[in-house]
């Protein structure tokens, strides 16, 4: 069973985001600068987004939710995800697809992760500076994924490395 699982970041919550290239057949990609209408389920609401194939030198696929019809979708993200000062509080949505163009968003807002989670604390950065993190989707996904695992105290290193290698992954 697959999961779209996308960090939260300012321009999520005002246009969109873009689709990881191994899930592009999961969402069932259009064709270069194509589209065509999803709609996103979240809490008992809906709003349609559109699913596009950029027509760009790299064919980047996006699910798009700028225009009116993407209010109550942007207005929910809005009243979910508070940035952090530094922008890295590790927010995500997941995206259950449940038929060809319709799929339910689960929202995964810092402030609502138990405390029995893993998480980041701090960043320290080796010959770069926080615009890497920025600047790189990869590196935003982090905290996110150390999130997703549980902390159960009777457990070893080598309990939280399998977590951590399986959330990498996936």
């Amino acid at each position: 069973m697959a999961l779209l699982r996308h960090t939260i970041s300012k321009s999520t919550l005002f246009e969109g985001f873009a689709v990881p290239k191994s899930l592009e057949s999961w969402v069932d990609a259009p064709g270069r600068g194509q589209k065509r209408e999803l709609t996103l389920l979240f809490d008992e609401q809906r709003a349609k987004a559109t699913l596009r194939r950029i027509a760009n030198a790299r064919g980047h696929v996006q699910i798009k939710y700028e225009n009116k019809r993407g209010l109550p979708f942007r207005q929910w993200l809005a009243s979910l995800f508070t940035h952090t000062e530094d922008g890295m509080g590790g927010e995500y949505i997941e995206l259950d697809k449940i038929d060809d163009d319709t799929y339910r968003v689960s929202p995964f807002p810092f402030s609502e992760k138990p405390e029995d989670r893993l998480t980041v604390l701090e960043w320290i950065f080796h010959r770069t500076n926080k615009h890497a993190f920025h600047s790189r989707d990869a590196v935003r996904e982090i905290p996110a994924i150390v999130q997703s695992v549980q902390y159960c105290p009777s457990e070893g290193q080598a309990f939280y490395n399998r977590q951590l290698s399986r959330y990498f992954v996936s």
